[in-house]
């Protein structure tokens, strides 16, 4: 009875990462389609992501108000030119490419705001404010 516990708790384990190794290996095929990605171009915008994550540790590890600035204003610098980076390259491409990488854009930027009540659609003045 153990060993077949045992053997039936191992085939669940292989079973669930098989499964999560599937759907993540779908998921990165599904994202360098979505964004018309090569390989290379997709690992070289997860390195950029990795430096851009260590400099906001470090500004916020940073106690001087002016270094912090300093930081900060290297990674938006930093963020400008990747962005413009991206545009250019997208420029090139096909204009059918072009409007699904901006639908996939305006997507996942919708996916990150805050979402509306009614009342808010309506046409009623919000109270929150952003800084843009």
């Amino acid at each position: 009875m153990k060993k077949l516990v045992k053997l039936v708790a191992v085939i669940s384990i292989l079973s669930t990462t098989i499964g999560a190794s599937a759907i993540g290996a779908e998921m990165k095929k599904g994202m360098h389609n979505n964004m018309a990605m090569s390989h290379e171009n997709m690992e070289k915008m997860h390195n950029n992501m990795l430096a851009m994550k260590q400099q906001i540790l470090s500004a916020k590890q940073e106690s001087d108000p002016e270094k912090q600035q300093e930081i900060m204003h290297r990674h938006r610098k930093s963020m400008i030119k990747m962005m413009q980076i991206m545009h250019r390259r997208m420029a090139d491409k096909p204009i059918e490419q072009q409007i699904k990488m901006a639908e996939h854009h305006l997507e996942m930027m919708s996916n990150m705001m805050p979402k509306k009540g009614a009342s808010k659609m309506s046409g009623n003045k919000s109270t929150n404010k952003h800084n843009h």
